[in-house]
C-alpha cells in the first residue's frame, strides 16, 4: 500500500458512490484505502465491480475503518439519515470528512456537526454543492465582487426533472421517504442550487419566504411502501439589499429537463443555464447593444475531485477555499426548514430575527 498519498474511505458502496464519489476519488490526489457498507457482500461485490485494487480493504462499519492505518479521510455517500452521526463520529475520530446532501435532515442535527468541528480544530468537513462541477458558479461570483452586475434584485432557481424519482426506477425505497431523506426535490437537487446561488452572491441572508408543495403523481410503488416527499415545489423569498429569489424544483414535470440558476442586476444579468447554446454567460449592454460574455471557468473540475485536490492543499499547509462548510450547510437547512412549514402552515415567514 503506497502510504505517501494521504487516504480515504468511500463509506456507502450505491450508485452515486459508483457514479460521481469514486471517479472523483480516483482523479485526486487521494488514494482509496477501504469501501464500507452495511452488508459485506453489498462491498465485495462494489470492489468487483468497480475493478478495486487488492490493498482497498472491506469494511462494513466505521469502527473498522477507524482501525486502518494511512485514513486521513472520509467520503460519505450514504442515505441522509445517517449523515449527521458518521459525520459527527468521524470528526471526533480525527477524520476530514466529505459527505453528501442533504447535510442533515434538521438544523439541530446540523449544530450537532458544528460543534463537532468546532470540538475538533484543524478538522473540515465539506457538504456536496454543484458550486465547483463545472467551474461556472467561481466565475459568476468574480463578476459579482468585480460590480459587473451592479446591484443584484433578482435571482431565479428552475430544476426540472422529467422522469420519476430514483426510487420509481428500480432505487431505494428510502429516496421519497421524508425519515430517510428529509424531503423531494427540493431538499435534494434544490440544495445543490440554493448553495451555488449563496456561494455565487456572498450568503445573502433571508428576510421573509413563502412557499408551497404539490405531490400527488403516482409513483409506480408497490402497495404499503410509504412515499411522503413532495414532488414539487414552488417559493419566494426576499433577502437583504431588496433581492428577491423565485424557485421551482420539481421530479415530475411533462416538460424536458432542465436546470438553471439566473442573477438579474442593475449592470446585467448572469445566467447559468443546461439548455442553453452558452450555458454560462454574462448579458448585459454595451452603447445601447445587447451583448453576452461566456463566463471563464478555468477551474472546472468535477465536483468530488476539486474537493479532495482543495482538501490535498490544506493538509500541505496550505488555505485553499473549500467545499460547503458546516456553517453554510446549517444556513441553508434552516432556509430549508423555513420553506418546508411556510408550505405546511400556509403562510410567508420571516427569519427569526426580522420576527423578534
Amino acid at each position: 500500500m503506497n502510504l505517501e498519498r494521504p487516504g480515504i474511505a468511500l463509506i456507502g458502496c450505491g450508485q452515486i458512490a459508483a457514479n460521481c464519489h469514486l471517479p472523483g476519488i480516483q482523479a485526486s490526489p487521494f488514494a482509496l484505502r477501504a469501501v464500507c457498507d452495511a452488508e459485506r457482500e453489498r462491498v465485495e461485490r462494489f470492489k468487483r465491480e468497480q475493478n478495486l485494487d487488492a490493498s482497498v480493504a472491506v469494511c462494513t462499519s466505521l469502527d473498522e475503518i477507524l482501525k486502518l492505518d494511512g485514513v486521513q479521510a472520509v467520503s460519505i455517500a450514504t442515505p441522509p439519515a445517517s449523515h449527521a452521526p458518521l459525520s459527527i463520529r468521524a470528526l471526533d475520530a480525527g477524520k476530514h470528512v466529505l459527505c453528501e446532501k442533504p447535510s442533515t435532515l434538521s438544523a439541530s442535527e446540523n449544530r450537532a456537526v458544528c460543534a463537532a468541528v468546532a470540538r475538533n480544530p484543524g478538522l473540515t468537513i465539506q457538504f456536496f454543492s454543484s458550486r465547483f462541477r463545472d467551474g461556472a458558479a467561481p466565475a459568476a461570483r468574480r463578476f459579482v465582487r468585480e460590480g459587473r452586475l451592479g446591484v443584484p434584485y433578482k435571482a431565479d432557481i428552475q430544476f426540472w426533472l422529467p422522469a420519476a424519482r430514483t426510487c420509481d426506477r428500480g432505487g431505494p425505497p428510502w429516496f421519497g421517504q421524508k425519515a430517510h431523506a428529509g424531503g423531494g426535490p427540493f431538499m435534494d437537487m434544490g440544495q445543490y442550487f440554493l448553495d451555488r446561488l449563496f456561494f455565487i452572491l456572498g450568503w445573502p441572508r433571508w428576510r421573509r419566504l413563502s412557499a408551497q408543495t404539490f405531490s400527488g403523481f403516482p409513483t409506480g410503488n408497490p402497495p404499503g411502501v410509504v412515499y411522503d416527499v413532495e414532488d414539487h415545489m414552488s417559493l419566494l423569498a426576499h433577502f437583504d439589499g431588496g433581492l428577491a429569489l423565485t424557485l421551482e424544483t420539481t421530479a415530475r414535470v411533462n416538460q424536458h429537463y432542465r436546470w438553471s440558476t439566473t442573477v438579474a442586476g442593475s449592470a446585467g444579468t448572469l445566467i447559468l443555464d443546461n439548455a442553453a447554446p452558452r450555458r454560462a454567460v454574462f448579458r448585459a449592454l454595451k452603447d445601447g447593444v445587447p451583448v453576452e460574455e461566456d463566463l471563464e471557468a478555468p477551474e472546472s473540475a468535477p465536483d468530488m475531485q476539486a474537493r479532495l485536490e482543495r482538501l490535498a492543499l490544506r493538509l500541505k499547509g496550505e488555505r485553499p477555499e473549500l467545499g460547503t462548510d458546516h456553517e453554510q450547510a446549517l444556513y441553508i437547512t434552516e432556509f430549508c426548514e423555513a420553506a418546508y412549514r411556510s408550505a405546511a402552515e400556509g403562510r410567508e415567514l420571516r427569519a427569526p430575527e426580522e420576527a423578534a
